[in-house]
């Protein structure tokens, strides 16, 4: 029996609140170090990637329009620039250095996790032009399903490149286009294994499972780390009917907001506090509520939305018209 599932709103964000959850608990210096510095590893592996498999769970029209394009744009890359702004800021201040070079530039429109460190001293950054590309490419795809067997086919080639191949790979191309070809196909095998049987999830589950227990005792598995981006997609699948909490669902929906801001919550936290497990869960769960009640706030005043988070060009043109 095959089952297409497409996910609510709701759900959808859901899925995002647990998402955004484990990568603030990823950026936690206290909770992510020493000897549960492996788990930070774990987490790594497939936590923001999942990002990139909820378009494939969205019943969506194939809309290539250039609006609409433009509009995707523009919800991604004004959030990017102004939060690198901040980065920037940031470094200035905690380095005692100020200065602009073309490197600066090359970064914003690489967009790849090496050169926004290297330049501005952040990584997270990278999600924003990564996932702007990507969506575009998934669109396009979605209207042409030849361009949708060539990114499944590139990605795919991608999983085989040794290290310093994909690192070349993504570092090279603009836009964050390299790490969006990369991640593609995870969403068409999470789809595609989920379309199987109404009972696949359950057996995703129990493969994300087996793989993180066997991998944590030193286990090689054979395409371990690629199992585990659609495998855990398959778990959240799963437990999705057990989660339908308020809470989460704001979260979610707020997950932007607390993805841009906890960084810097944290690294506050972290230098102003002791380094132990107790202040480390503080710190967590200081970092999401206060960033997810800046992000509150910001939404609820029109103006900084517009300016902010624009969802479109429009907001942008409006954005001095509050009424």
């Amino acid at each position: 029996m095959k089952e297409t599932i497409y996910l609510t709103r709701d759900e959808s964000n859901i899925i995002k609140g647990i998402l955004i959850l484990l990568i603030v608990l990823g950026h936690n210096h206290f909770l992510m170090d020493g000897e549960y510095v492996r788990l930070q590893i774990q987490l790594y592996k497939f936590h923001v990637i999942e990002f990139f498999i909820l378009p494939f769970f969205y019943k969506m029209k194939a809309d290539t329009s250039w609006e609409h394009l433009r509009d995707i744009i523009v919800r991604n890359w004004v959030p990017y620039l102004w939060i690198l702004s901040a980065c920037y800021l940031t470094s200035c201040i905690y380095f005692h250095k100020i200065g602009l070079e073309w490197g600066h530039i090359s970064a914003i429109l690489l967009g790849t996790q090496t050169h926004l460190s290297k330049y501005y001293n952040f990584v997270f950054p990278w999600f924003l032009p990564t996932y702007c590309s990507f969506f575009i490419l998934y669109l396009l795809s979605l209207k042409h399903k030849w361009l949708y067997g060539i990114m499944i086919i590139l990605s795919v080639v991608t999983w085989g490149c040794t290290w310093e191949e994909f690192y070349w790979f993504k570092n090279t191309m603009p836009l964050g286009i390299g790490l969006a070809i990369g991640y593609f196909a995870y969403g068409w095998m999470a789809s595609a294994l989920n379309s199987l049987s109404a009972y696949m999830k359950y057996a995703g589950a129990v493969v994300f499972v087996v793989i993180n227990i066997l991998q944590f005792m030193d286990i090689r598995v054979p395409m371990g780390n690629t199992l585990l981006v659609p495998t855990f997609f398959l778990l959240l699948l799963a437990l999705l009917p057990h989660l339908h909490f308020k809470w989460l669902k704001t979260i979610g929906e707020n997950s932007l907001g607390i993805y841009l801001l906890n960084m810097f919550i944290i690294n506050i936290l972290c230098a102003l506090l002791p380094n132990n497990l107790i202040t480390g869960v503080f710190i967590f769960i200081a970092s999401v509520c206060l960033s997810l009640f800046i992000s509150r706030c910001i939404n609820k005043r029109m103006f900084l939305k517009r300016i902010l988070f624009p969802s479109s060009i429009k907001d942008i043109k409006n954005c001095f018209n509050t009424k």
